[in-house]
């Protein structure tokens, strides 16, 4: 935990340096509001990541679950992604917990992650397209990127009731949850709300210092978690420091002024 509190802090000072902001104006109920969709982000993915372990047949302690996983987080912030897992298996191994069952529970979140996240950043296509400059592909990657993500989407929910009766190769077999159609939806929807959670924090944070239009509410909370996913895909930097927040950024700049958009960035980032 110390070791995580360092990085942070070192990482926040190092990077806002030279950035000057009228602290006059932050709006404190818009940081509480944030950081209240953030406790629910982290209350659903927590309970989904209890609720993969005891679909494996583990018997846990909900609230002591919920308290473990949460702690392990804090270690994601030493450079190396691979801390959060490795956090997070520590504190379930001493539960009895099996490796295969963690491994299996490792790999089940990290595509429904892929999958849910990926669902939530189309609210904010738009806005991604823009700043990646391919407006004029617009309708073709909003047709095309919705058809891939639906199809891919079903295939996986339905893959725990046919997997049993299919030949695959062992790599893919691994990686369907062999759970039924029912609770991979349960599981879906719980991490599909969480990433709207993650969403809205971060557009109630980032309001507080810097001021967003309501009416892009939506296309903001579907790019910032479209940030998170580009960190979450990043191995080499804890957590995807430097990435999400570079990505937080670079959309910022389309309505704030760059210091600003960069110190908004920084504080939402920092706020989880």
């Amino acid at each position: 935990l110390p070791i995580s509190l360092v990085f942070l802090i070192r990482s926040f000072l190092s990077r806002t340096n030279g950035v000057m902001i009228d602290f006059n104006h932050i709006h404190i109920s818009f940081i509480l509001i944030g950081l209240l969709f953030f406790a629910g982000y982290y209350f659903l993915r927590s309970y989904i990541w209890y609720s993969l372990l005891t679909f494996h047949g583990n018997k846990l302690d909900l609230a002591e679950s919920l308290f473990n996983w949460s702690f392990a987080q804090l270690k994601r912030y030493i450079p190396g992604n691979i801390w959060g897992i490795v956090g997070v298996s520590l504190h379930f191994s001493q539960k009895n917990v099996s490796k295969k069952d963690l491994s299996s529970s490792f790999v089940t979140e990290t595509i429904l992650v892929l999958l849910t996240a990926s669902f939530v950043s189309f609210l904010g296509l738009s806005l991604i397209i823009s700043t990646l400059h391919l407006s004029s592909f617009e309708p073709y990657l909003r047709g095309i990127g919705a058809l891939f993500l639906i199809i891919v989407t079903l295939l996986y929910l339905f893959s725990g009731s046919f997997v049993s009766y299919l030949k695959l190769p062992k790599i893919v077999s691994y990686a369907l949850a062999p759970f039924s159609f029912s609770r991979l939806v349960s599981l879906w929807s719980l991490m599909f709300l969480s990433f709207i959670c993650y969403g809205v924090g971060t557009y109630f944070i980032v309001s507080s210092i810097a001021y967003i239009d309501p009416h892009q509410f939506w296309t903001f909370t579907g790019y910032f978690v479209f940030s998170l996913l580009l960190g979450f895909v990043s191995f080499i930097t804890p957590t995807g420091l430097g990435v999400r927040e570079g990505a937080i950024a670079l959309g910022l700049t389309s309505i704030i002024a760059s210091p600003i958009a960069s110190f908004a960035a920084l504080f939402a980032r920092f706020s989880i």
